[in-house]
Formats: C-alpha cells, structure tokens, sequence
C-alpha cells in the first residue's frame, strides 16, 4: 500500500506522520482536524476540577522533513444547548464520557443549559517528492 492515497483525512485522531507519508503519493495533501485550546472548554470546566487548553497544533510540531504545512486555520462556534439531553448528547460524543465518574455526570445532569465553544483547527500538509523539498530549500533561502 506504500504511496497508494491522493488524500488522508485526519479529524481528531492521532497522527501517525511517518504512516502518512508511507501511504500517501508523492503531491497528495493530508486534511487534518484538531481541537483549538478552548475547545469544548464550558463543558470540560464543568466536568473536571483542574483544565488544561489543549496545545495549540501539538501534532504539528513533529512533521517530518517530506511533510510541509500549507494552510491552518482556526474554526470557532459558539453554540447553546439548551436542555439537559442536548449536554448529555455533546458528552457522550467525546472522550471525556469515558472518564466522568457517577458524581460528575450529575453535575452536567443538574446544568440545564450550557454554552459552548467549539474550536478547531483545519490544517492542510502536502507530502513533498525529493526535486519539490529540494526546490523550497533553494527558494527558502534566497
């Protein structure tokens, strides 16, 4: 399967960049998601007692020398869930519903209503043959 893909989509998943790059042809572009800092940050406060916003484009920072980062962009939205089954619902479509306990599930149960904020980041890489690096490392440097 080495060099098979034109396009890998990557939403909120790990990131295996030297899988990536195996897989993909040399040109193909990886469409990645990931959460911005104050993701779903009403709801994590609401659940756990110490939050951290998560890192801004930790996955990012490690790609390899054949990988190169054309576009990010930020995406945000706010949005209003305006009853207990819609907080329960958005819960239950994230990791942290594996990791609430009894107690703290009751507390989300007991909200109502909850604003909150969506952020992501879309990033655009595209995989790059040896003569494409070899031409941005010229024109990097002039």
């Amino acid at each position: 399967m080495d060099e098979q893909f034109d396009v890998i989509i990557s939403i909120f998943s790990r990131s295996d960049w030297s899988e990536f790059s195996r897989v993909l042809k040399p040109g193909g572009h990886i469409v990645i998601l990931t959460p911005g800092q104050s993701h779903l940050l009403a709801l994590r406060n609401a659940i756990y007692d110490d939050v951290r916003p998560y890192p801004e484009d930790k996955r990012l920072q490690d790609l390899p020398e054949n990988l190169h980062l054309l576009e990010s962009q930020s995406i945000r939205h706010l949005m209003m869930l305006e009853n207990t089954q819609a907080i329960m619902d958005l819960l239950t479509m994230t990791p942290h519903y594996w990791h609430v306990n009894a107690t703290q599930k009751q507390q989300l149960e007991q909200l109502g209503q909850l604003e909150c904020e969506l952020e992501m980041r879309l990033s655009v890489i595209k995989k790059c043959d040896q003569k494409t690096r070899y031409k941005k490392t010229i024109s990097h440097y002039r």
